[in-house]
């Protein structure tokens, strides 16, 4: 279960990138991701000028944590 502190993290983050159609991806990067991962993600794809934004900057943010998450799982194999 997520905390109430968390989910309002979740909202805020999701707020911040304009995403809150993700809102279930942004419940599990709360649970699953360190607070600090998370904000410098999100301090990223917010940094990203408009004009070089392909997709969004959820898909940003989406992008940086899923990297984080596979560098995770690639170190935990070895």
């Amino acid at each position: 279960m997520i905390s109430t502190e968390d989910r309002q993290f979740a909202h805020e983050l999701a707020n911040a990138l304009n995403d809150k159609h993700s809102m279930a991806n942004y419940m599990r990067f709360v649970r699953d991701v360190p607070r600090d991962v998370l904000t410098t993600a999100r301090d990223r794809a917010l940094g990203v000028r408009d004009e070089d934004v392909l997709v969004s900057r959820g898909a940003i943010f989406t992008g940086i944590i899923n990297e984080y998450l596979n560098d995770i799982h690639a170190g935990a194999g070895h």
